[in-house]
């Protein structure tokens, strides 16, 4: 029969006749420890006669799986082992088991079979080395071939030990006549040494020992040190709970790099990273809980990966993961709904420790200050119920909060203090580089990098979630025509799906964006982190500043967040409503910071009196025509003082304009080449430009639209 056709054969562990022979075989002929006659008790003596074996924990579990493996009859083994010129393999997985199945065998299986059938010779046993894990397979064949060349021409039975097969030459596994495979580790091996090294009779069965135990494919990704340590424990209890903690550490040796699949993290992915080490430092019992941060909190724009980026979190540390949201409990019905709702979500994070706890949309919860009206009640209530399970979550060792939202500022100021959420991550939209990547991910191609590059180029501003919306909707298309889907799909998809800017609006948002720029560089703010420019407008970021900005520094920001409307004014003659609209835009931040001067921090011509600032009262504050009047002269004067720079840096203005056209996003690094004519070591162009950097902590500031 061919190689390839021979059964190879295997089973589960269970006792038989040949494993309690050889067991007292080898027990026979190990060191007595209970062979003191004239002792009759003392410490440990009803513990040391209760147990049955001192056998070493490698070599009873080699000889399970072996008894396991061969026929459970000794004639029946005799007849495949002994017979003339019969070469065996034995396939041991387990590389740690090789030399104590040797030693099984020759000591205990095959003694048996002398001591029966004296006429037969010595069978010959070979086995790998532990040196020769570290051997490459060619290596391992050459040598083998060099020492068993006497055993292929004589008849005397050979049993070789290896932990595949295909190690093996060719020529020797042509010779084989049989091949058999030890099981890997299972529950009925767990149960059977336990009832072995416990002194506990073979013929009883201990279901709830196979019941607590982790199920076989658990156990087989196990090390044989986990299973050794774990039959040290007093009781069966133990046993299971010291399996269960290593196939946890096993599932997070086997998740490592999980955060790896979350793409464009920037700044996030080292806070990130940090958070799966200290988890799984605590998992092991080298670090405190005390120590472990209390929570995090995920914000930044819809679709940045917020959700996928707690569940890659989880997997990393190998935690149990519950996800939950004000949505998802508010859906229950009624105020006590609600907070029962709540309550199972946290009761099932305690129960399955070490676990990550997911609160999506945690800034719908409100902030108990400005609730106002018939939802007053409401929202102090739910806040309360919420703040109150955060505090019983961070008594519980295992239990780490994430929680996600889109404007960190509406939340409750409690909620988001030190002790609950320690840790504040933006998750910022995905750069060009990261958008490349994410293109590949959902095309599932390496593509080439000129084409997803041209694409991503028209996709800034876009974010994770756009991405995969518009992959679905271009193989659609590709469906819906009845051909196989191609990168041209997703460029018709994008080309009538994503709004472009037309030239001069292009413009206009470039020399905006370029404005911003030029001027925070100039005014101190340091060269910014990032610029961009998309359909919806575009934004300039910089790295934070200070907590405790002077007049001086309020200025420089007056100047900043007004500099892409006086860059417009210079060069275009007219400024666009680009600079207007929303809270977040250019002119909202302008009249909010310079109202915080004169009513806030008393940094202004209105005296040392405080007023509270908020986007509920400026209406108010703005009809004071005093105040208004302070207020506007302070935004007219940093207008000019921004457009005096524009002036003076003009070129500049045009060139970073130039390359936001040509680029549609810039990094600090591109920036600095601009910016910085100095540090330039490359010829002047943008292909020449600084590879971009890792991005330092940023906080988006000023752009058209936002």
């Amino acid at each position: 029969m061919p190689h390839s056709q021979k059964p190879i054969h295997s089973a589960k562990p269970q006792v038989s006749p040949l494993f309690v022979k050889a067991l007292q075989k080898l027990e026979s002929i190990s060191v007595d420890t209970m062979t003191a006659p004239e002792v009759t008790d003392g410490p440990h003596y009803s513990d040391w006669r209760r147990v049955s074996s001192c056998i070493d924990f490698p070599e009873l579990s080699a000889l399970v799986r072996i008894c396991s493996a061969l026929p459970h009859r000794l004639e029946d083994i005799t007849r495949i082992l002994f017979k003339p010129s019969a070469i065996t393999i034995l396939e041991a997985p387990d590389p740690d088991l090789s030399d104590h199945c040797a030693h099984v065998l020759e000591r205990g299986v095959l003694s048996l079979v002398g001591a029966e059938y004296d006429y037969l010779p010595q069978a010959r046993v070979f086995t790998e080395s532990k040196s020769s894990n570290r051997t490459s397979r060619s290596q391992l064949r050459k040598q083998r071939d060099e020492s068993l060349p006497t055993e292929l021409v004589s008849q005397r039975p050979t049993i070789v030990i290896v932990q595949n097969r295909v190690d093996l030459s060719p020529c020797l596994q042509a010779a084989a006549t049989g091949c058999f495979s030890l099981p890997a580790m299972s529950r009925d091996e767990v149960n059977l040494l336990f009832r072995v090294t416990r002194g506990i009779s073979l013929k009883a069965v201990l279901p709830d020992l196979l019941s607590k135990v982790p199920d076989n494919e658990a156990l087989a990704g196990l090390r044989s040190e986990d299973l050794y340590a774990a039959l040290r424990k007093p009781t069966s209890s133990d046993v299971c709970d010291a399996l269960w903690k290593a196939v946890r550490a096993k599932e997070v040796e086997e998740a490592h790099g999980a955060l790896d699949q979350v793409i464009g993290l920037g700044h996030a992915r080292g806070q990130l990273e940090q958070i799966a080490e200290d988890l799984v430092s605590w998992k092991s019992g080298d670090l405190q809980w005390s120590d472990v941060s209390r929570g995090l909190l995920l914000y930044g724009q819809p679709g940045t990966g917020k959700t996928l980026c707690a569940q890659k979190l989880a997997e990393q540390c190998g935690a149990y993961f519950v996800a939950a949201s004000y949505a998802e409990w508010q859906r229950h019905g009624h105020l006590g709904d609600f907070l029962a709702a709540m309550n199972k979500s946290f009761k099932q994070a305690r129960e399955n420790a070490p676990s990550i706890l997911f609160l999506d949309e945690i800034d719908a919860f409100g902030d108990r200050k400005t609730a106002a009206g018939d939802n007053a009640h409401y929202t102090r209530s739910v806040v309360n119920a919420l703040l109150e399970q955060l505090d019983g979550a961070g008594k519980h060792e295992g239990v780490f909060i994430v929680g996600a939202c889109n404007y960190p500022e509406y939340l409750d100021d409690a909620l988001v203090r030190s002790g609950r959420f320690d840790l504040k991550v933006e998750m910022p939209l995905p750069d060009k580089t990261s958008l490349v990547e994410l293109l590949k991910l959902h095309l599932n191609i390496d593509g080439k990098e000129g084409s997803l590059s041209s694409l991503a180029m028209k996709l800034v501003g876009s974010s994770g979630a756009d991405i995969a919306a518009l992959v679905r909707r271009a193989r659609g298309f590709a469906r819906q025509r009845k051909r196989a889907f191609s990168i041209t799909d997703l460029d018709d998809v994008v080309a009538a799906s994503v709004h472009t800017l037309s030239g001069a609006d292009m413009r206009r948002a470039a020399l905006h964006e370029a404005g911003h720029a030029v001027v925070g560089y100039m005014s101190g703010k340091g060269v910014p982190t990032r610029a961009r420019i998309c359909a919806q407008g575009g934004n300039v970021e910089f790295a934070s500043s200070g907590s405790l900005p002077c007049l001086n520094t309020l200025d420089a920001e007056l100047a900043t967040c007004l500099a892409g409307r006086a860059s417009e004014e210079i060069f275009l003659g007219s400024a666009s409503a680009g600079s207007g609209g929303p809270d977040g835009s250019d002119l909202a931040k302008a009249t909010t910071l310079a109202l915080q001067i004169e009513m806030s921090y008393g940094l202004g011509t209105s005296g040392l009196s405080w007023r509270p600032i908020s986007s509920g009262n400026l209406t108010e504050l703005m009809a004071d025509k005093t105040l208004s009047d302070r207020v506007e002269q302070r935004l007219q004067v940093a207008l000019n003082s921004a457009k005096s720079i524009v002036v003076e840096q003009r070129s500049t203005v045009e060139t970073l304009a130039k390359n936001l056209i040509e680029q549609r996003e810039l990094s600090g690094a591109d920036m600095k080449y601009i910016l910085l004519p100095e540090t330039r070591t490359l010829p002047a162009s943008p292909q020449n430009a600084p590879a971009r950097q890792g991005a330092e902590s940023q906080i988006p500031n000023v752009g058209m639209g936002g």
